[in-house]
């Protein structure tokens, strides 16, 4: 009833138009208190609206909030008419009161606060504060909400630093996002969009393509090789720096030898950069030089690929890289035979490289070099263009009399056949092939084409009664076929240890591939160690050899697994034991890995960290007395291989995997989880 009274009472009252003061500073654009229509002159017409706003019928606008306190009513109609009433002495015409809504700049700041700017590129997991400072102070009662575009700040309410300046901390999502910030301004009923003068865009960027890409080649910054700069990237890093991540030539961003936290920072900020990245737009190779061996026996007056020498000799092996060598970047030689062992060869110019050989007595067909690459704390193996072989050819022993006057030539290159199957609890084989033609074996080569089978196998033949001088014949036996592979396996660590390559290339019936062993070197050297022979702590040349023969030729056993998934056995054992391979028995149990089978050996710190990853997977501690929890532990240790393999259950294990641990399996132990995943048959 007051309210219609009140309205009936102003609409009755004629106010003269009364133009609004300091013309020379009045725009229509501007906001006047009491001018609610605009048009510079406070009259009946801006009475009207200001009774219309509190009727409903048009829209609050500040210039009607006569009263100031944020909302539009009978009051301010009220008061609308007091000072209409005082014609041209009206306080809102005599000193005009602005009502424009302040103006704000934004800032940003990812340091907690230390330094901001109006512009800023921020990758997922930054903390981000966004800061609005205002053109004049705010009231008490006048609140700050900020919108942030992609769904990332949905009308949240920023906190009060001081009158003038409200703050926001986002935690910035992943993706590729240029975001678009918004800031409404809410004052009793009013709210409205606040004109943002800077700072009103900032970008998220957490992938960027390399402008080129070559899937295997080694780019800097590409740490995992996916052709992308990103967040993978900065995590493997850090890994690195962490111990828990083999060293890369990639990781190294600032080139100084050694991945620190410098190189965090540096990825971190060419991610920021986006598309405008120097690692973006001209990508850096971060491959490795290759290098050509060359020989010289007459004092580096001429050099040869190949060459034969002799006890006496000094054999200049020269080394020819495929480019420039900065200067704190050494070169080691390393020569099977216990010939050179890991010495440094002499600079003679950034891209060449020399060792001088006292050649010793004997016969060595061939010689098998190898360097590597020394820069600060890589190490890595060069893979050899041409001339990784020579040979030391000495007078033949002499001959031995057969007593008739002639003379015995003895053999020295033999190829043998497969062991047969085991009876009496022995094994034999035959001899395929034999240099020099004709050749006579000796005491020793004689005997080992005889051997007691492995692990007491082939027992259990049976016998004619006593009396009947029949002696022992083979008898019938119903064997496992697991019995069988453990057979198999025991031969396979025979012929692989201690890496004599001609015993393991008959065994396998193969022909020596020298490229494809430099391949291997160079591939799975990070795995393997970082030097050219494996580089483990007491690896001597045999056991390089050893594993350089098992990655290129297998065993029967393990060649169904590629030399990729082979180099993973390998991982996985020096994962569990801290160390390859390093005797016949210890190769026993990384074939028996390959095969899915339990080692012999006992990790305790792997059964350890095993049993921590079973409780993250599957909630709860594993029953080493169930079967599949038991193989789960076991597998997730020791990194048992499936047998046949099921792709499809590989895939579900690997998106679970990325689902408990929240990123995508990288390491070792992580694949060995996705295994225990897969194929262990434990459950929640």
């Amino acid at each position: 009833m007051c309210l219609f009274v009140l309205i009936i009472l102003a609409s009755s009252l004629i106010i003269a138009p009364v133009k609004v003061q300091a013309v020379s500073s009045y725009t229509t654009a501007s906001c006047t208190l009491g001018d609610v229509n605009g048009d510079g002159f406070i009259d009946s017409s801006d009475e009207n609206l200001v009774v219309d706003i509190v009727m409903g019928i048009t829209t609050p606008t500040l210039a009607a909030d006569l009263d100031g306190d944020g909302i539009v009513s009978p009051a301010d109609v009220a008061q609308m008419n007091a000072n209409a009433s005082q014609g041209i002495n009206n306080p809102l015409i005599i000193s005009p009161v602005s009502c424009d809504l302040p103006t704000a700049a934004v800032t940003y700041s990812k340091d907690g606060g230390l330094t901001y700017n109006s512009s800023i590129t921020v990758s997922g997991g930054d903390t981000l504060n966004i800061k609005a400072t205002f053109s004049k102070a705010l009231s008490a009662t006048e609140f700050v909400y900020l919108s942030v575009d992609n769904s990332l700040v949905d009308n949240k309410a920023m906190v009060a630093i001081s009158p003038t300046e409200f703050s926001y901390d986002l935690t910035v999502p992943t993706g590729n996002i240029n975001a678009t910030v918004s800031i409404i301004k809410y004052f009793g009923s009013f709210d409205d969009n606040i004109i943002l003068t800077s700072g009103s865009t900032f970008d998220i960027i957490d992938s960027v393509v390399f402008s080129s890409f070559v899937p295997g080649a080694c780019t800097l910054g590409d740490v995992n090789g996916d052709g992308l700069l990103d967040g993978q990237d900065t995590s493997l890093v850090m890994d690195i720096m962490a111990g828990i991540a083999t060293p890369t030539l990639a990781a190294d961003l600032d080139g100084d030898g050694i991945v620190s936290p410098a190189d965090v920072a540096k990825i971190k900020s060419n991610i920021a950069q986006g598309a405008a990245s120097p690692l973006i737009t001209n990508p850096v190779s971060c491959d490795l030089p290759t290098a050509a061996i060359t020989y010289s026996k007459d004092a580096g007056v001429s050099y040869n690929s190949s060459t034969t020498v002799k006890n006496g000799d000094t054999l200049n092996i020269k080394a020819t890289f495929s480019k420039a060598l900065a200067a704190n970047e050494f070169v080691y030689l390393y020569v099977d035979n216990g010939l050179v062992n890991d010495k440094a060869m002499v600079k003679i110019s950034p891209t060449e490289f020399s060792y001088d050989l006292a050649v010793p007595t004997g016969n060595i067909n061939p010689a098998t070099v190898s360097i590597r690459k020394v820069f600060g704390s890589f190490n890595n193996a060069i893979v050899l263009t041409n001339g990784s072989i020579f040979i030391i050819k000495n007078s033949a022993p002499p001959p031995v009399s057969s007593g008739g006057g002639s003379y015995l030539n003895y053999c020295e290159n033999i190829v043998y056949s497969d062991w047969s199957s085991c009876a009496n609890d022995q094994q034999t084989r035959t001899v395929i092939s034999a240099l020099p033609i004709s050749c006579v074996f000796t005491t020793a080569q004689q005997a080992d084409l005889q051997r007691t089978c492995a692990n007491g196998q082939g027992q259990g033949q049976g016998t004619l009664g006593e009396g009947q001088g029949q002696g022992q014949v083979l008898g019938e036996k119903i064997v496992d076929p697991r019995e069988l592979q453990l057979t198999q396996i025991f031969d396979d660590a025979h012929y692989i240890w201690p890496g004599d390559m001609d015993l393991l290339l008959g065994y396998m019936n193969v022909n020596r591939d020298l490229a494809l062993e430099q391949s291997m070197n160079s591939k799975y050297g990070s795995i393997l160690g970082s030097n050219v022979k494996m580089a483990l702590v007491g690896l001597e040349s045999s056991n390089a050899a050893a594993v350089t023969n098992f990655l290129a030729y297998g065993t029967k056993t393990t060649l169904k697994l590629g030399a990729g998934e082979r180099a993973g056995v390998l991982n996985s054992y020096k994962a569990a034991f801290g160390q390859l391979p390093k005797t016949e028995e210890n190769w026993r149990d990384a074939i028996k890995i390959a095969n899915g089978r339990w080692p012999s050996q006992v990790s305790a710190a792997a059964e350890k960290l095993a049993n921590v990853n079973f409780k993250i997977v599957y909630k709860r501690n594993a029953n080493m007395a169930n079967a599949n929890d038991n193989a789960a532990v076991t597998t997730m240790a020791y990194g048992l291989r499936p047998l046949p393999r099921n792709l499809d259950s590989e895939k579900t294990a690997i998106k679970s995997f990325k689902g408990i641990f929240g990123y995508y399996p990288v390491k070792a132990t992580a694949w060995d989880v996705v295994r225990a995943i897969a194929y262990s048959g434990a459950k929640r």
